[in-house]
């Protein structure tokens, strides 16, 4: 059981490095263009993807252990219930002030742990 924590713990360690670049490149690129909100709503967006993905392997990792169904389902809900706020307050954020970030990069920022996520699997499938 140790190993596959600390697989999990590699993966999760390899998505957020993943995705930090991506959001920092992303952020880069917008402030080069001289557009400072595109890159504020960026990384407003990729820190609360990195932030859900973290909580998402958290559940993971205490779900192995777990042998009854219902208590698998509630902590599953409980997750869900912790996660979507989080994306839920970084979009309130870029709607309430959107001067200092933009509404549309912050919700491409929340997919930045996504993208990293399917480009792994990809490059894994093949081999």
């Amino acid at each position: 059981m140790a190993e596959t924590s600390e697989s999990i713990l590699q993966m999760v360690r390899k998505i957020d490095r993943g995705a930090s670049m991506l959001v920092l490149l992303a952020a880069f690129t917008a402030l080069v263009a001289g557009h400072s909100n595109v890159a504020l709503g960026v990384v407003l967006g990729g820190i609360a993807s990195l932030i859900n993905f973290r909580l998402l392997a958290r559940n993971a990792r205490r779900m192995q252990d777990v042998k009854d169904p219902r208590q698998a389902a509630r902590m599953s809900f409980a997750g869900v219930g912790m996660r979507f706020p989080l994306m839920a307050i970084a979009l309130a954020i870029a709607l309430i002030f959107p001067e200092v970030f933009s509404f549309a990069a912050c919700a491409a920022g929340l997919f930045a742990s996504h993208v990293v996520l399917v480009f792994n699997g990809l490059r894994f499938a093949r081999g």
